[in-house]
């Protein structure tokens, strides 16, 4: 239950996003030179 509050919490955004983006971005680079 704290686990999720402190990802809630403001000072985890600046970590979490950018490795959200990151890890989509590679995601959806994976996918398309993998065709």
């Amino acid at each position: 239950m704290s686990k999720m509050h402190d990802m809630k919490s403001p000072k985890f955004l600046p970590i979490l996003i950018p490795g959200f983006l990151a890890s989509q971005v590679k995601v959806s680079y994976n996918v398309r030179h993998d065709k």
